[in-house]
Parts: C-alpha cells; structure tokens; sequence
C-alpha cells in the first residue's frame, strides 16, 4: 500500500497553486463550462508546476482528443484537437480543465475521447479503431529518459452541465525498495521482455514481446535504496514465448516471461551487478498478471549472495538469490485520505445520482488501511462515523431527500442508516458494525424527489472526507419516435429515459381480434387506451455487472431514467404500482427490454422465387438476434435472449454454446440472482400473471402428454391468444400487426413465417443441397449457418445455432437452432381434435433445416430475429 499519490501536470504555460479542496469540484473562474472537459485523475492531489514535480511518471506533456457524434462507429471525428499542456488550467486539484479551442462546442451526446501523454498519430481515425487503439510507451519519453504515465479517458457530452472526464492509467508501476540492511545501491530498473504496446482503451490487448531490455533510470527523489519505472500491460496467462510460440505455464519459471532487472552498485566493492526479479506469487505459487493503473512494489528483505556481472546470467536466472515480495496496491483507481498512520480508502470521489431512485444502489466503497509499518492498532480506532450532509457540510440531509444504505454481510442485502447518521465511540455509542475490526463498508442509497445534491462525510479518529453527491443533468430520450418494449441503447455510458406510462406500442398494438390484457387482468381496447400510472421503478436483472447502475421513476415527467455504464448487455427493468417496488405487495405493472449494443444493420431479404407460394414481401431483417450483441460466428454473444412465444419479456440465454445452463444474471447492486421457475397454474396463470412476472420462466403442465388441454403452453389455451404476436390465424399472406406485446425494437416485430424463405432453392425439401449457404464454412466450427440472402448470393447473414429452453435452468439441442415466428399453428391429432398451443419456427440442425413445416410449443423459449414493420 502506497502512503502517498501525487500527480503532476506539467505546464509549459504558468499555472497558479491554491490550496486543495476535499470535495474536488472547485472550477476556475470564469472559465465557460460550454466548451470546458473537468479531468478527473484519480489520486491527483496537487496540480504542480515541473519545477517542484515529485514524481516524474505522472506529469502531463502533450494531450489528444477527438469528439465523434451519431451512431457509426467508423465515422471520422467531427474534431479533433491536440497540443502541449497550456490548454490545460489547473485548479490546484484533482480535475484540471481542458479547453476546446477554435470556438468548438460539442453537442449533447457527442462523445469525446481524451489522451494523455499518447497519440495514434491519426487525425481522422475511426471511432472504431481508437477503441482499439494501442501504442508504444516511447511516445511518452521525458527529457530524462523516464516514461510519462499514458491516461486516457471518455465521456457522453452534456450541455450545460458540468463534463467531468474519468483519466485512466494505461500502465502499471514498478518500485523496488532494498531493507535497510542490503549494502547496495539501487542505479537503475530494466524491465525485460515487455509488451510493445499499450492498450489506450478496452480493446483486445495483443501481447507483442519487445524481447529486449528496456531501461528506465532511477527516481532520485526516492533514494539510494528506491526505484521506479513504468512499464506496460502484462498478461502472464496469455504469454507465448517468442520462440517456438510456446505457450508459458503459469507455475514454472520461463526467461521469456517478463521479469525485472535491477541494476545495482555494491557499496563496498563498487562493483555493478544485476539481479532478476519475477512477478511471482509465492503463496498461490504462480506467476501473476500486470495490470494497468496498478502499482507493484518489490521489497527485498535480504541478499543470498552477489549479483550477476552479466546481465544476460540475470536475465536467465530465476531470482532465487534474493528474498523478496511482491505487493500489489491499486489504491490509484481510488481516493484515499493518509495521516502517516492509517488510509482510508473511497471507490468514488464524486457521484452523480438520479432523484427518486427506490431500489437502492451503490454510493461508494470505504475501506480503512494501516500504514506499510503496521504500526496503527485500527482495531482501537474509536471515533468513526458515516453521515450524508447538505451542502454546507453542517446539516444531516432527511431520508426524504437522500437515504442512506449499507450492506451487511451477515444477511447478505442491504440495510437503512437510520436517520443517514451513524456514529461509533465506545462511550455514548456502539456500533458493532462500524467498530472494532470491521474496516470495510459498502454504501448504497435511495433518493427522492427533492434531492439536490450534498456529501458523504466521512470519519475514522483524526481524519475526514467529503464525497460530493450531485443530481444528474439531462438525458437521452429513447422514445422520440415512439413507444416500445424493446429499446436499444449504445455500449457507451450515459444517462437515458422513456415513457413509463405506455404499454408497448401503445393503442396501434390493441388488434380487434383476439384478447389483450393488462397487469390487472383488464380487457383492453384501443377506445379505453394503453397507459398505466406507476409509482416506482427499478432493474429486475441484467447480465453483465455494472451495465445498468441506477434506475428511477421520474413522478414529474413519469418517465424510467436510468444511467448504463460502459458495455453491452442486456437488462429488464419494470415499473410498479407501490412508491417501493420491493415491498411485498408491489405490483408490476409493465417492464422494458434493454438491448445494450451497437445499432444492428438492416439486411434486405430477396423475395423467393422458388416453386413455393410466398407472401410476396419484401423482408428487412436485422443482421443479429434479438439481445445478442455480436455477429460473430461461434460466439455465446451471437445467440442473444430467448423467449416463450406470444410474451413481450425476455428469457436470459444460456451460459455458453456448449453448456445448457442459464447465463448468470445481476441485480442493480451487481449481485448475483437467480431467476424463478413456475409451473403454470390454470387458475392462476394468464397474461396478467406473465406481465406481473416478466422475468419468470413458465412451464407447461405434463409438458408433452396429449391428455392435458394445458400442455405445451405457459398459458391456459384459448384460440383468442393466437394474436399474441400480431397474426390471428395461420396463413403467413395475413398482414401481421404489432402487438402490445411484441418484444422487438421500434420499427420491428417479429417475422412471419416465410422471412427466412429466400435461403430455399426450392419450395419442397428441407436437405442441405437445397439452401442458399455457404458451405465452406464448417457448422460445427461455426455454430450455426451463413445463409445468403441476396439475389447474387454473395451477402451473409450467420444464424446461430441457439438451443430451446423448455425446464428451468436446461437448454437443449445446444447444436440445434430455433426461431420464433409470428404465426401460430392449429394443431389437431385423430385421436384428439382439440386445438393445442404451437406456432411456426424456422428450426435447423447440422444436417437439415425447417421453415413452416416445423412447430414449437408455446413453453419452449426459443429464439427471434426481428423484421421491419
């Protein structure tokens, strides 16, 4: 653990010094936030000129940015901006500005991407390639011959409003400490066999081996007896050697993994010699990754027996002729308070919060550290207290405006801070869970609607912090155009919101034939509407961690808002009928799919003109499956959601392509949840039940006995619900409607039954030799087809092979492919004439596929790629 972070910005331009704030939100006068990028360097606590720099690998020398604005990733920036440091203004804390020049203002919703110390040496590239942008860390040379810490960092633009930029470091640290004992004195650290590149965002990092030396000299400030350098990502578990492309194990030592040199000068004999040092876990007995933003400190307790003369011998060698550890302290990614005896440490220097949030969630991490010395007894620390403020630091904000959460590990879920003030001194008070050894808390909240913003105070013995909370500005409007139950956002992070007052479509998706209820059980008309009035909202799952990290109901606009952070996923979130949505009677009144991806590309089906009669439309289909976020072949990520025919809600995928296990899903707090399984109840079960649930998967009853009027189905069988999904009856020539409780995106729905018919040469038989395929890539190796879909055959549209759900937890026929259409099948036996509930898929094996003339059962949870209206 480090005792102290400083970063320095290294100004060409003067830059005026003032005393540091705690809350670090202290902006320069006069500066205009229209054109302004607040740069948040986590850890920083002085911005200082070079002349009194103390550490060298965190000043700033010359910054990049770029602003992209609309949806194609491959587009050029819209600008693009560069220079030494005398655009940037300090303010003597941790969030420097940086102006645009040129008069340039961005747009709400441009997004901006800044580099420190880093440059892709291209003006107009891609938003698309700087992702995955990596370069050498020459490029941060210093005039000593020491590296600059490359940052880089992202935003969504806001318009008036403050635009705080998050700087992440792209490589790790590495210190050296001898104990006072060693006679020697450190002259300088190689780093052998690093990386060639950085990863300067979250690309997939490609692990290209200088296979030399690379010298970083001495940080003078720290010693005779201490060293430092930079060096680049590293990843042990995805390091081949350079020869041969062996692939290293993780447990046994290799002179082509990267490992330190150090170089240091005998004392007594004056002799220069050379010593390797390995990043080696001795307790878990393997070699450990490098990762960026962390800082790695070597402590050597004692010298077996003199260094190498040669620093090829050292390179070669394990390091077994020193006794050293190694310590890994990532307290950059954090804010962190120090006295010299103890450190607190904070996941968060500032938060942003939506009002009116009531499923609560994460506000910030505290953790309390002893110094390296463990000389502080925490464990006798008396005074600490949590508190959440107004503004003037003075007054405790009400629970009415800001409520106060932590997590208690014994019943593993979170529990009010009553009154948002809690307070430990052994005298007055105690308070078991903020004394004693206790030295980790996690906090969440809850906010109203008069929330406007204040801090978490914070106090251990003789230190205090400040945490600023502030509301978040504007969003981005989802429902511009229209109303659905699917809304697909970008991976990128950002504040959005919809009409929470509008089932679906709305009225448009009220047909006069058939049935269309709601969360009460109400039959619905398009003279009586589709609006519900909720009260509260909140996420039911995601499944990825931190997709979706706040989500709220704004009684004021009666809109969902909900902040995503960076990636793609997928997530449900409902809205209730109770001002808690967690309280036993709570309602669900209707929920939403989010499709966190890149905006899927339409492909424009040919019509078929096979000897089969056809519908005659034109088809646009989008080029992925409803909730996957790639199209790349033999990837989980292709396969997407699942659904149970004629629901709006989605059913999460499977874990893998291989393993017919449900995918792991989370709640708002990132803990992990597991999804309900129910039986279908006659007397229960109904739409209402599946809009009160959307997250539960519903069986049939005797799934496949005959006897059973309910089998096959998550619903009591009418032949009122065959337009579920918009077609009353089966003949795919009926012009389909979107529904209320169609799951596809605005603008889509699901196909009917003869969408996927242009891959068929012929109308009749369902072998392999009469599709549109392309057959020189393998189904086994891809996991599903390439069909064409143009006149010329020459354009791709890959199907994965997605199994069927049919049981909780189980998928099967995991090499097998499965797509919900539309159309609904009446389905009668000699024995039994009764009507059962199946519909029309487009089904495919490694060896045949079905269009029409394959069924499924209305349980099945199956798969839908969505057509244009």
């Amino acid at each position: 653990m480090e005792k102290c972070i400083y970063i320095v910005l290294f100004l060409l331009g003067s830059l005026g010094l003032g005393s540091c704030e705690d809350d670090c939100s202290a902006v320069a006068e006069g500066d205009n936030q229209k054109n302004v990028i607040q740069l948040s360097i986590v850890g920083m606590q002085d911005v200082q000129v070079r002349g009194i720099a103390s550490e060298w690998q965190n000043e700033i020398s010359f910054y990049t940015l770029f602003v992209y604005r609309g949806d194609n990733l491959k587009s050029t920036p819209v600008y693009y901006q560069d220079g030494n440091s005398r655009a940037i203004l300090g303010n003597s804390t941790a969030s420097p500005l940086l102006k645009f020049t040129d008069d340039f203002t961005p747009q709400t919703n441009d997004r901006v991407y800044v580099l420190l110390n880093a440059s892709v040496g291209n003006s107009s590239i891609s938003e698309e390639d700087l992702q995955k942008a990596k370069v050498s860390p020459i490029q941060g040379l210093s005039d000593s011959g020491n590296f600059y810490m490359c940052f880089s960092g992202s935003l969504v633009w806001k318009e008036n409003a403050s635009n705080l930029c998050v700087m992440d470091r792209r490589m790790a640290a590495v210190r050296v400490n001898l104990s006072s004992g060693i006679n020697k004195t450190i002259n300088k650290i190689v780093c052998y066999n690093e990386p060639r590149y950085i990863s300067l965002f979250n690309g997939d990092d490609i692990y290209t081996e200088v296979g030399e030396l690379s010298y970083a000299y001495t940080l003078s400030s720290l010693g005779i007896s201490s060293a430092e350098t930079l060096i680049s990502e590293y990843r042990c578990s995805d390091h081949t050697a350079m020869s041969g492309g062996k692939t290293l194990q993780e447990t046994v030592f290799s002179p082509q993994r990267m490992g330190v040199i150090i170089i240091v000068e005998d004392n007594v004999t004056n002799k220069e010699e050379y010593y390797r040092l390995d990043f080696y876990d001795k307790v878990a007995g393997k070699y450990i990754d490098v990762k960026h933003g962390c800082r790695y400190t070597f402590n050597i307790s004692s010298v077996r027996s003199d260094g190498y003369s040669y620093v090829e011998d050292a390179v070669n060698m394990p390091g077994s002729n020193l006794e050293y550890t190694v310590s890994v302290d990532n307290s950059w990614t954090g804010v962190y308070e120090y006295n010299g005896q103890y450190q607190m440490n904070f996941s968060r220097g500032a938060v942003e919060l939506l009002s009116e949030i009531s499923d609560p969630v994460s506000l910030v991490n505290v953790d309390l550290y002893n110094n390296d010395s463990d000389e502080a007894l925490l464990d006798k620390l008396i005074f600490r207290s949590i508190r959440v403020v107004q503004p003037d630091k003075e007054t405790t904000m009400p629970t009415s405006n800001l409520q106060l959460w932590r997590y208690d590990e014994k019943i593993e879920n979170v529990i009010k801070v009553d009154n948002n003030y809690a307070y430990n001194d052994n005298r007055s008070q105690r308070i078991d869970w903020l004394s004693g050894d206790i030295y980790s808390w996690k906090f969440y909240c809850t906010t109203g609607k008069g929330f406007d913003g204040g801090y978490l105070e914070v106090k251990m013995g003789n230190m205090t912090r400040y945490i600023p909370i502030s509301e978040i500005g504007t969003s981005n409007v989802l429902d511009e155009e229209g109303t659905s139950n699917c809304y697909i956002v970008s991976p990128y992070a950002g504040k959005y919101s919809f009409d929470a007052t509008v089932m679906g479509v709305g009225v448009r998706g009220i047909i006069d034939v058939g049935t269309f209820r709601d969360a009460d059980d109400n039959l619905l008309t398009q003279a009586g509407g589709a609006e519900i009035h909720p009260k509260s909202a909140k996420l039911i799952w995601q499944d990825m961690e931190g997709l979706i990290t706040q989500v709220a109901f704004n009684s004021t606009t009666n809109r969902v808002e909900f902040v995503k952070g960076t990636g793609s996923g997928n997530a449900l979130i409902a809205v209730y009928d109770d001002n808690d949505p967690n309280a036993e009677n709570a309602k669900c009144l209707w929920s939403w799919h989010i499709w966190c991806t890149e905006q899927p590309e339409e492909q424009k089906y040919v019509i078929p003109t096979n000897d089969r009669t056809y519908s005659g439309k034109q088809y646009y289909v989008l080029d992925r499956n409803l909730g996957a976020t790639s199209v790349q072949t033999n990837s989980i990520k292709s396969v997407g959601l699942h659904y149970q025919w004629g629901r709006k809600d989605p059913m999460i995928g499977k874990v893998s392509l291989t393993e017919g296990k449900d995918a792991l899903v989370y709640n708002v707090r990132d803990k992990q949840i597991e999804l309900e399984n129910v039986v279908m109840n006659p007397n229960v079960s109904g739409l209402q039940y599946a809009i009160q649930n959307p997250e539960k998967f519903i069986e049939c009853i005797l799934h496949g006995s005959m006897e059973d009027r309910y089998n096959d189905t998550w619903i009591p069988y009418s032949e009122e619900l065959y337009n579920l999904w918009g077609v009353p009856v089966q003949d795919y020539k009926v012009e389909a409607v979107k529904t209320i409780y169609d799951p596809c995106p605005l603008g889509y729905m699901v196909p009917q039954t003869d969408f996927a018919a242009s891959f068929y040469k012929s109308g009749v038989g369902s072998e392999l030799d009469n599709l549109y395929y392309d057959s020189s890539m393998s189904y086994e190796n891809n996991m599903g087809y390439c069909f064409y879909y143009d006149a010329e055959r020459r354009k791709k549209a890959y199907y994965p092979a997605t199994s069927a759900k049919v049981v909780k937890n189980t998928f099967y026929f995991l090499t097998d492919g499965y797509y919900w259409t539309s159309c609904p099948q009446k389905w009668a036996t000699p024995s039994n004439d009764g009507s059962m509930a199946w519909a029309e898929c487009l089904m495919f094996t490694s060896s045949e596929i079905e269009l029409s003339a394959y069924t499924g059962s209305w349980d099945a949870a199956q798969s839908v790629r969505c057509v244009r209206e």
